[in-house]
């Protein structure tokens, strides 16, 4: 009989250290996409992008420090190569660099500013080794923004905390050096919640909170 007792104490004590983890965590991992402005390559440009933002420290009650990681993608003009195929000219950058949060009010939507630096590389080759390097600097704007203990809790039903908590909207300028080319990116868009609508189920059943335990 002590077995499952120790067992069950042991479970207790890892679910009250996870939610008390988790009192003052936040994450995003939005995915975005705009339209934009290439002086590199003199066109308009399809921008594309998935990152991380992982809270680091909290400053005060409505300023929050992060850590940003992921990829940042552009797709320009198309070309003709060699062998009569339509390809268009781009680059992938993995980026990571701080960033700031300012929140309006515990409820209020929150604004977000991030600068990043990292290797590119072109799409158009097939060698694996970077061809260049890139800083960007992003501003993000959220309206109806829940942190990650309010979107576990659920307090305003199933559609504010999956759908309306992570539509945003952003604003981009990136420095690029590609090879022997170099110019900028500015680009704005759109962008909705994606990596941590695919954690809230399982912190759900941790914190005992989530919209589906809900019943929302």
């Amino acid at each position: 009989m002590r077995f499952p007792a120790a067992l069950a104490a042991a479970i207790a004590l890892v679910t009250t250290n996870a939610r008390a983890d988790l009192t003052d965590a936040d994450i995003r991992g939005p995915v975005r996409v705009g339209s934009g402005w290439s002086s590199m390559y003199h066109a308009r440009v399809l921008s594309l992008s998935f990152e991380d933002e992982l809270k680091a420290k909290r400053l005060s009650d409505t300023l929050t420090v992060h850590v940003v990681f992921g990829m940042d993608g552009v797709r320009g003009p198309s070309y003709v190569n060699a062998a009569g195929e339509t390809k268009h000219k781009g680059f992938l950058g993995v980026d990571i660099g701080p960033g700031f949060m300012w929140r309006i009010g515990p409820r209020g939507p929150a604004f977000v500013l991030n600068g990043t630096i990292g290797p590119l590389w072109e799409s158009n080759s097939d060698d694996l080794s970077p061809h260049g390097i890139g800083i960007a600097a992003r501003a993000e704007l959220f309206p109806f923004y829940q942190d990650l203990v309010e979107a576990v809790m659920c307090p305003r039903g199933w559609v504010a905390t999956y759908v309306l908590s992570g539509l945003h909207g952003w604003a981009l300028a990136r420095q690029d050096w590609l090879g022997s080319n170099a110019g900028q990116t500015y680009a704005v868009g759109l962008g909705i919640e994606l990596g941590r609508n695919l954690l809230l189920p399982i912190l759900g059943v941790v914190m005992d909170g989530a919209c589906s335990a809900k019943g929302k």
